[in-house]
């Protein structure tokens, strides 16, 4: 079976998207599915074709991420597949977004059968963000009704799909699926004290956000929650992971607060492992996200998670797997971060749940199998 991936972007794109698509194209690959992802050559220092693990890599269009290099990219696509031999069996589509138009316009051409995964729900997602503009508008309208099949991560995504027009048949469940075997918790207090002086952080505890510095993941919200308990927690930091427009306020108002000994902003990480590893808690406090990829390898490595009553995507259950506190209200952030940190024996019992519901439903061979089951059912094959 020959699965095609259309993507605007891909690794080394630090986006969560693009790492799904990775980390899920990779475990296809790995079960003997002939994976293919086609994607926007978005840098000029990218490769225009190679192989990474299993994965056959074709980048096309010219350098950019503007609506002119998105319409060359539908262009170049649509050839590209015109004259590919053997064609691919499905053509899969990660977003609303010009992938998607390519999917369903070469999967009328060529007759081939067509999946769209949505990848985020509410004021950031895929069916909003598509209504701000008539070719928005236009798009969602024409991929709702060619597509043959959309991903929903959440139920919150399928209700949205299903007001915008999309036919409840084809809509089907498959979560965001995360690495167990990378992602998993330390052994001992000695490698959590080893790893971070590897990572260069100084003595006491650490609290870890993971993610891009934008308005909708509320990394400013975490840093007035940090002032609020810092005196009460006179051992506890903050780090901040990830890169984005943001980081400068965020910079600013740490100097402001005579916290640069506290409050680390490191930029973006290819160990992500290691730090949560290295963390006692994790705290995301997001406005939206489909299935946030750094929640789901928090809870992996057994961390006691602290997420938003808007971001935590079906993950967390309130006191179960972890702490929801209301959006955009940095005090009862500030009480939910003391309360974990105060209590370490409850922060355990959390972090362990949330663990175990990783390994039970959200493992990455578990979402790759869903995923090879779904193209058998849509091709008719036993392969």
């Amino acid at each position: 079976m020959k699965i095609a991936m259309l993507i605007s972007q891909f690794p080394p794109s630090v986006g969560g998207t693009e790492r799904q698509a990775f980390l899920v194209s990779r475990e296809l690959a790995r079960s003997g599915i002939d994976v293919q992802v086609i994607t926007q050559r978005y840098q000029r220092n990218l490769a225009r074709q190679e192989r990474v693990e299993g994965i056959e890599i074709q980048r096309l269009g010219f350098p950019g991420t503007t609506r002119l290099a998105s319409l060359f990219f539908l262009i170049r696509g649509f050839f590209y597949l015109a004259f590919k031999r053997p064609r691919p069996d499905v053509l899969h589509a990660h977003m609303i977004a010009a992938p998607a138009l390519l999917t369903w316009i070469a999967g009328i051409c060529f007759n081939r059968k067509t999946i769209v995964k949505v990848a985020c729900s509410g004021p950031y997602g895929d069916v909003l963000t598509s209504r701000e503009t008539w070719y928005g508008k236009l798009k969602l309208w024409s991929v709702l009704k060619w597509t043959d099949c959309f991903v929903c991560l959440t139920n919150e995504m399928e209700q949205e799909v299903l007001k915008a027009g999309a036919k409840a048949a084809k809509l089907v469940r498959i979560p965001n699926g995360v690495d167990t075997q990378r992602f998993r918790p330390v052994v001992s207090e000695e490698e959590h004290i080893k790893l971070r002086s590897t990572l260069g952080l100084p003595a006491g505890r650490w609290i870890v956000f993971a993610g891009r510095l934008t308005p909708q993941k509320r990394p400013g919200v975490l840093l007035d929650a940090f002032i609020r308990c810092k005196a009460m927690l006179p051992d506890a930091n903050l780090l901040f992971l990830g890169d984005g427009p943001e980081k400068n306020r965020l910079e600013k108002k740490i100097q402001a607060e005579n916290l640069s000994s506290r409050v680390l902003v490191r930029g973006n990480q290819s160990e992500m492992d290691a730090f949560y590893r290295s963390a006692d808690l994790f705290v995301l406090p997001s406005a939206a996200e489909g299935l946030s990829n750094s929640l789901l390898e928090a809870m992996a490595c057994g961390l006691p998670c602290i997420t938003s009553d808007q971001g935590r995507g079906e993950l967390i259950q309130n006191d179960r797997t972890g702490l929801v506190v209301p959006l955009d209200q940095p005090e009862s952030l500030s009480r939910a971060i003391q309360d974990l940190l105060q209590n370490p024996t409850r922060a355990q019992a959390l972090g362990s749940a949330a663990r175990k519901k990783i390994e039970e439903e959200y493992r990455i061979e578990t979402v790759a199998q869903k995923y090879a089951a779904l193209y058998r059912e849509l091709v008719g094959s036993t392969a």
